[in-house]
């Protein structure tokens, strides 16, 4: 009976341990074909875009790597006034449940949007011009005949960001 007892605790534990394995297998798979926070937050044209930029002002490796401190600390700021732009965004479009809305709340979200979207070109303005400081006479001059290609490269498609999705 003790044996009978010990097969049956033994297929069990070999049937538990084939289902744990489908599914880690499952997540694995699942979390593989997922894109990483980061590249979901950075679209591919950011990243095709300062590739331009050094392509063009062909920058020494002292410069390149300057740039990529610049571009990284850009990206981090740019990012986060995103997130609040995602959070301000649903706030404002969350007033249109109401019957009777606020019209003081509608605009003062509508302003701080506003002061959301000019922190945004701001930041990428001196992200810019710090750029440029990196930039010798030859590269200065390039630099300001590609500009606009390399904003117009960076450029987001469609309007303000998706509403947050509901928990």
């Amino acid at each position: 009976m003790q044996n009978n007892n010990q097969l049956k605790f033994w297929k069990w534990a070999v049937l538990l341990l084939a289902v744990l394995n489908i599914c880690l297998l499952i997540s694995i798979w699942l979390t593989q074909s997922k894109p990483s926070p980061d590249e979901m937050h950075r679209p591919p044209h950011r990243e095709g875009a300062a590739n331009f930029l050094l392509e063009q002002l062909k920058f020494t490796e002292q410069q390149k790597a300057e740039f990529e401190k610049l571009k990284e600390a850009h990206h981090h700021f740019v990012d986060s006034l995103r997130e609040i732009s995602k959070e301000i965004h649903h706030l404002f479009f969350d007033n249109l449940k109401n019957e009777k809305q606020d019209t003081a709340k509608v605009n003062e979200l509508a302003r701080a949007i506003a002061n959301n979207q000019t922190q945004i070109e701001l930041v990428t303005f001196n992200h810019f011009k710090e750029v440029r400081k990196l930039c010798n006479d030859k590269q200065k001059a390039t630099f300001d005949e590609i500009i606009q290609e390399v904003l117009r490269r960076m450029a987001r498609p469609g309007g303000p960001p998706p509403p947050k999705p509901k928990d």
